[in-house]
């Protein structure tokens, strides 16, 4: 059997070959294996600074043997030094939780064949807090068992301080759009809809009484004597007054009835779905209630007069408010403190 010659490749060459044979074949082989070696130095270079400059460190943990592999730029995300690779050992003293919510998850996923994410918080060697983004994906081997991890890690600290810091302006943002709306549908001195509120909800309801049917009523009623208030007490317990039966008023009703001051000390009730009888009980009580309950000793007793009116077929919001309003007058020439029914 011929003796052979091991070139650097792996070639086996006879050592029968003709010495200019060989001679040529090495120089040229050799040359392949550095050029070889020389790209593969050049591939890792430039993974090692994309790393950098995208900031994303890798790591790679063997389960059956228990050791790891750490990136450069993984060890950097973790504040610890570059002579702690490839293998830094137990880092849960690293993370607040001791790592706790860390393998909870990744013990979760164990049987997951796609990559998942998970964030994990890292205590610095100064004892500020990083927060990481991470993707995961297992290895298996032939049999399915879980063999390996392989993951990328990003410090995404500043990016969720970010993003925390916009949810809590545009929360901001719209809770005072909210108030700023509200202040703009309420009347400032009852906290009740205001006359443009007040006459939208009624222009509603009076469009989807019309589809559906449903009764409707308009208690359109004011205080009595409230200039005699006012120039007996005060514009400051007028205003008290009013407040008053606002409250009053409120408490009648039902929470899917609309009360709303209109202007001055005139105010608008909208009843929906209660027949005649039962809209002119609410009419009387609301009456009594403010007759008995508007003096509380610093107060003085105050009375209103009430104008019923119902919705007829055809009527525009604008009508059924003006047959109230002429209701409301009737109340008043007859003596106050009374319902008057429109006709």
């Amino acid at each position: 059997m011929d003796r052979v010659n091991q070139l650097p490749d792996g070639t086996r060459a006879s050592r029968d070959w003709p010495a200019k044979t060989l001679a040529r074949l090495w120089p040229r082989r050799s040359a392949r294996y550095r050029a070889q070696q020389a790209a593969l130095a050049e591939n890792l270079t430039k993974l090692r600074l994309a790393e950098r400059l995208a900031g994303i460190g890798c790591w790679h943990y063997d389960i059956r043997t228990g050791r790891q592999n750490w990136s450069e730029q993984m060890l950097e995300i973790h504040g610890l030094p570059r002579e702690c690779a490839p293998d830094p050992g137990n880092v849960r003293d690293l993370m607040p939780d001791g790592g706790e919510a860390l393998f909870a998850e990744l013990s979760r996923n164990r049987d997951n064949c796609e990559p998942y994410s998970l964030e994990n918080r890292i205590r610095m060697p100064g004892g500020a807090e990083r927060i990481l983004r991470m993707v995961v994906i297992n290895e298996f081997d032939e049999a399915g068992e879980r063999v390996a991890l392989f993951g990328v890690a990003m410090d995404v600290t500043e990016q969720v301080q970010r993003e925390s810091a916009l949810d809590q302006a545009r929360a901001r943002a719209i809770g005072l759009a909210a108030e700023a709306q509200k202040l703009a549908m309420t009347d400032p001195l009852t906290g009740l809809a205001n006359r443009r509120a007040t006459l939208d909800w009624l222009g509603s309801l009076v469009a989807a009484s019309d589809e559906d049917e449903d009764p409707l009523a308009v208690l359109m009623f004011d205080v009595d004597h409230f200039k005699r208030i006012n120039d007996c007490f005060g514009h400051q317990t007028g205003d008290e007054v009013l407040k008053r039966v606002a409250d009053l008023a409120r408490a009648q009703l039902r929470a899917e009835d609309v009360v709303g001051r209109i202007g001055g000390e005139e105010f608008v009730c909208i009843v929906s779905g209660l027949s005649e009888l039962e809209t002119r009980s609410l009419a009387e009580r609301l009456c009594r209630a403010i007759a008995t309950g508007s003096a509380d000793g610093v107060l003085p007793q105050t009375t209103i007069s009430v104008g019923l009116a119902r919705l007829r077929n055809g009527d525009t919001p604008e009508e059924l408010l003006a047959r109230a309003d002429a209701a409301l007058y009737a109340a008043k020439d007859g003596g106050r403190n009374q319902v008057r029914l429109a006709a």
